[in-house]
C-alpha cells in the first residue's frame, strides 16, 4: 500500500534520498522507518522541491534557447563583416597588382636602358684590355729575356759552386776516414789499457783472497782464544763480586745489630728479609725493573743487581757506576753508601752517558 511505501525512507551514509532521485549504478542504502505521517510530510516536500527543479530546469532551457538564438545573430552578424573585409581586401589587392605591374614595366625600362649602357662600357674595356694584354706581353717578353740571362749567369755560377763544394766534401772526408781510424786506434789502446788493467785486479783480489785463506785458521784460533779468555775473566770478576757483596751484606749486618735489647729490635731482627723494589726506567712507557735486595742493602749493591737485571733482560751490558739513582722524596742522587729505606717501593733512575 501507498502509506507503507512512504513509510520508510532509504539512506546513503548520513544523507537521506528524496522520493523522485534516479539510480544510476549499484548502490548500498539503509532502511529507515518514519512513520505515516513523517513519510507523507517528506513525500510532499519532495514534490515540492521537484516542482520547483523543473521550473529551474524549465527556465534554465528558455534562457539557454534565447542564448543560442542571440549566439547565431551574432555569428551571422561576424560573418557578414568578414565577407565584405574580404571584398574590401580583395579590391585591394587588384590595386596592388595594377601598381605592381607599373613598376615592372618601369623597372624593365630601366633595366633595357642599363643594359644599353653596360654593352657601350664592356666594348670600351675590351678594348682598353686588349691595349693592356698586348703592352702585358711586350713587358713579359723582355722580363722573360731578363731572366733568362740571369738563369745563365746563376746557374754558371751554381756549377761553380757546385764543384767547390764537391772538392771540400772530398777534403772533409779524407779527414773524417783520417780521423775515425784515429779514434778505433785510441779505443783499442783504452781497451787493452783496460783489459790489462782488469787483469791486474783479478790478480790482485785473487792474491788478497789467497791471503786470507792462508790467515783465516789462525784469526779463527786466536778469536776464540781471546773469548775463552774474556769469558774466563768475567767469571773471575763475578766471582769476586759475589764475594765483595757478601762481605759487605755481612759487614752491615754485624754495624746494624744493637749490643742490647733495645726499642724495635723485631724491625731489626727481620733485615735479613728480601725487599722488592721498583726501578722505574721511564714512568710515562711503564718500563721498569724489579730487583730484589735484603733488608739493610746499599744503594751501591742495588747498582751492581740493576747492572745484572739489565744484562739478563735484553737490556743491554751495564756498568753500576752507569745508574743514577734518585731520592724518591728530593729527587736527588743517591749516595752508593746510603742504605735502602723500607720504604721505598719504587725508585727513578737515568743512565750516565757513555764516554770513549
Amino acid at each position: 500500500p501507498q502509506e507503507d511505501l512512504i513509510s520508510f525512507s532509504l539512506k546513503r551514509g548520513m544523507l537521506r534520498m528524496t522520493n523522485f532521485e534516479t539510480i544510476d549504478q549499484s548502490e548500498t542504502f539503509d532502511f529507515q522507518f518514519v512513520g505515516p505521517e513523517e513519510g507523507q510530510r517528506l513525500m510532499d516536500r519532495d514534490g515540492q522541491r521537484k516542482a520547483r527543479e523543473d521550473e529551474e530546469a524549465g527556465e534554465r532551457e528558455q534562457k539557454r534557447q534565447e542564448a543560442a538564438q542571440a549566439q547565431q545573430r551574432l555569428e551571422a552578424e561576424v560573418d557578414e563583416r568578414r565577407r565584405q573585409e574580404r571584398a574590401a581586401e580583395e579590391e585591394l589587392e587588384r590595386s596592388k597588382q595594377a601598381e605592381a605591374q607599373k613598376q615592372v614595366e618601369v623597372r624593365q625600362e630601366a633595366a633595357s636602358r642599363k643594359d644599353d649602357e653596360n654593352r657601350r662600357r664592356e666594348e670600351h674595356q675590351k678594348k682598353m684590355q686588349e691595349t693592356s694584354r698586348k703592352e702585358e706581353e711586350k713587358r713579359r717578353e723582355e722580363t722573360r729575356r731578363r731572366e733568362q740571362e740571369r738563369a745563365g749567369a746563376e746557374e754558371a755560377r751554381r756549377r761553380d759552386e757546385d764543384r767547390r763544394k764537391a772538392e771540400e766534401a772530398e777534403a772533409t772526408g779524407k779527414r773524417e776516414a783520417e780521423r775515425q781510424r784515429e779514434e778505433e786506434r785510441r779505443r783499442a789502446e783504452e781497451a787493452r789499457r783496460d783489459e790489462e788493467s782488469r787483469r791486474q785486479q783479478e790478480a790482485k783480489q785473487e792474491e788478497q783472497r789467497r791471503r786470507e785463506e792462508e790467515q783465516r785458521p789462525a784469526e779463527v784460533a786466536r778469536s776464540e782464544e781471546e773469548s775463552r779468555r774474556e769469558q774466563e775473566a768475567k767469571q773471575e770478576e763475578q766471582r769476586t763480586f759475589e764475594e765483595e757483596r757478601r762481605k759487605e751484606e755481612d759487614g752491615v749486618r754485624e754495624a746494624a745489630v744493637p749490643e742490647g735489647p733495645v726499642p724495635g729490635a723485631r724491625e731489626i731482627a727481620g733485615q735479613d728479609e728480601l725487599q722488592e723494589v721498583v726501578v722505574y726506567t721511564d714512568r710515562n712507557l711503564d718500563l721498569k725493573l724489579v730487583v730484589k735486595v735484603r733488608r739493610g742493602a746499599t744503594v751501591g749493591l742495588l747498582k751492581e743487581l740493576l747492572a745484572s737485571e739489565a744484562a739478563v733482560t735484553g737490556l743491554g751490558e751495564c756498568k753500576p757506576e752507569e745508574f743514577v739513582l734518585l731520592d724518591p722524596f728530593f729527587g736527588t742522587e743517591l749516595d752508593e753508601k746510603d742504605v735502602v729505606d723500607p720504604s721505598w717501593d719504587d725508585l727513578d733512575v737515568m743512565m750516565r752517558s757513555r764516554r770513549g
